[in-house]
């Protein structure tokens, strides 16, 4: 994942129930990875106290239509 910060604040990418957290440095683009195990809805946030209620949203993870669905 590549999340790119233009602006002249610092940010983070945090996605709590995955334990991923990237700081991301104002005027900068910082790439990071994950594995996600399981479909799901995951809310990602910034976690700067100032920030996280305005600037979140949802990863959405689809199961993989390759795999034997149980």
């Amino acid at each position: 994942m590549t999340v790119v910060n233009p602006g002249g604040d610092p940010h983070t990418f945090t996605i709590a129930e995955m334990n991923f957290n990237i700081n991301v440095p104002a005027m900068s683009q910082v790439v990071g990875s994950f594995i996600v195990a399981k479909a799901g809805l995951f809310k990602y946030l910034c976690s700067i106290p100032e920030h996280s209620p305005y600037m979140w949203g949802s990863l959405v993870v689809l199961p993989d239509s390759s795999a034997a669905q149980t």
